[in-house]
């Protein structure tokens, strides 16, 4: 928020438009583990209710029953009852504050970052995905759909269940050329184009000039 006063008239501009968290390619010190051999699953951030967890360890539980190279890791602190799933072999956990390098190994590590959100504003967690141009599959809540073009830079999840989130992923495992397509979009739209910090400060630059003429 800012206000300008010209000769003419005062206005006071809102403008909020988030990008990529840069700073988390500085962390990105190791390689990518290249695994053929499965398909990674990513939940992170804070463990809270409304994140939908629990829709994500359902849908995964039956995935892992139908695919023995898909994989979930859930990481972040927070209290939840991971006692039902804890005999999944496929499910790793790591209950506890992450540090920004690990976090970056584990984004790098995954094929795709899980935000099944029951409900949301914006999402710090998305925003660190997209600094390291890592596909998103996220419930349509919030504001996600104002950064996030469904098959285009990650995957929108219009319907909040359990079958429609397992039938998504399901869908991605299948066709995982899709996301190739979608990193290079991100990387096209958040660090290079109209989402880009470049594009951000040209655009309230221009505000600045408009409004001081």
């Amino acid at each position: 928020f800012f206000n300008v006063i010209n000769k003419k008239y005062s206005v006071n501009v809102y403008y909020s438009k988030l990008c990529v968290y840069e700073f988390f390619q500085d962390f990105n010190a190791t390689n990518k583990v290249e695994d053929n051999y499965k398909f990674s699953l990513l939940f992170f951030g804070r463990i809270e209710g409304y994140k939908g967890l629990d829709l994500l360890l359902e849908a995964f539980e039956r995935l892992s029953l139908d695919y023995d190279d898909i994989e979930l890791v859930v990481a972040g602190s927070g209290s939840f009852d991971f006692s039902p799933y804890k005999n999944n072999p496929k499910l790793r956990i790591i209950n506890q504050y992450i540090e920004n390098s690990e976090l970056v190994n584990l984004i790098n590590d995954s094929n795709l970052v899980v935000c099944p959100y029951k409900d949301a504003t914006q999402s710090g967690v998305l925003m660190t995905a997209y600094s390291l141009c890592k596909a998103v599959l996220a419930t349509d809540v919030g504001a996600f759909s104002e950064s996030i073009k469904d098959n285009f830079t990650g995957f929108l999840l219009k319907d909040k269940s359990v079958k429609s989130l397992c039938k998504t992923i399901e869908d991605i495992y299948l066709n995982r050329s899709k996301i190739e397509n979608i990193e290079n979009n991100i990387w096209n739209e958040f660090h290079e184009g109209n989402h880009s910090w470049k594009n951000i400060v040209n655009e309230v630059s221009n505000v600045y000039k408009i409004l001081a003429k």
